[in-house]
């Protein structure tokens, strides 16, 4: 259940051809992107709680670095234990330290469906949730209503339809491809311009959604990260820290903004991006990457 694929194929590619031979990539994010694009923004969602992020996902890449040459890394087998983990470093990096060209990633098999559970955000308990037989492959919210959300194969589906009830709520019941676009409209904030992503400790998480001022956010409930539309940068990197959390927030160009990072973090950033842009062509360090 692994394969390898062009970075420049959309999400929405990959899994139709990945549909093709039983298998699917569970990974958030707009489906009409890049996969370069999705990796090197960090488009991991809610999905992240039932299949994990792009970090656990990819085995492997090959990108071009600053210099042109072809760079390996990882492999395309899930037991894969030899040298760094360079694979992973290229997640959120922006492409300054390279442009992936090939990706390998882990696959799951492709559901027949989805389940969608929408509650009140009051009336979830995530960590209850978590060690029930009613635990979901993702919790999301916005200021309004809240969504667990099932995947499988026919039986599964079945046994789901018929404890799901006890949740109470409204039970809908998509496509995967349906539910793929829906997610996507909620979690757009992730790769989006002139955004924001607070990450708190879950337990803060009802503090911080009732202090933001205003409705234009979704967050996943299982692990504390609201992204949004940005208003006040100030405000919101206080507010994160008041809850004990962290805010990076992006300008026009999708690029974070800066005074996310400490000094020595960033002096460390630059002196790798040194080894790997040599000359300075690939895109500057991001000066609030995380």
């Amino acid at each position: 259940m692994t394969a390898t694929f062009s970075a420049d194929v959309t999400l929405a590619g990959l899994n139709e051809r990945l549909a093709q031979h039983g298998q699917w990539l569970p990974v958030d994010g707009d489906p009409a992107l890049l996969l370069r694009t999705l990796v090197l923004r960090n488009s991991t969602g809610p999905l992240r709680l039932g299949f994990g992020g792009w970090r656990d996902l990819l085995l492997g890449a090959q990108f071009t670095d600053g210099a042109g040459k072809l760079i390996t890394v990882g492999g395309r087998v899930v037991k894969n234990v030899a040298g760094y983990d360079l694979t992973k470093f290229l997640v959120g990096s922006f492409g300054c330290f390279g442009t992936p060209v090939t990706l390998s990633a882990r696959t799951y098999q492709a559901p027949v469906g989805a389940l969608v559970v929408e509650l009140s955000p009051q009336r979830v308990n995530v960590s209850e949730l978590l060690i029930s037989p009613l635990k979901p492959q993702y919790a999301m919210a916005t200021r309004g209503a809240a969504w667990l959300g099932y995947f499988g194969d026919a039986t599964t589906l079945d046994h789901h339809r018929a404890t799901l009830r006890s949740l109470g709520g409204t039970l809908h019941e998509r496509t995967v491809g349906q539910d793929d676009a829906w997610r996507a409209s909620r979690w757009r904030f992730a790769t989006a311009t002139g955004a924001f992503r607070i990450a708190v400790p879950p337990a803060r998480l009802d503090d911080l959604l009732s202090a933001l001022p205003h409705d234009d956010w979704c967050a996943d409930l299982a692990f504390g990260v609201v992204v949004g539309r940005l208003h006040d940068p100030a405000a919101l990197r206080e507010t994160a820290g008041r809850f004990g959390g962290s805010c990076v927030c992006f300008d026009d160009d999708g690029r974070p903004l800066p005074g996310a990072i400490p000094d020595h973090v960033s002096a460390l950033l630059m002196n790798l991006k040194r080894q790997f842009d040599p000359t300075g062509v690939l895109p500057a360090l991001p000066a609030g990457a995380s």
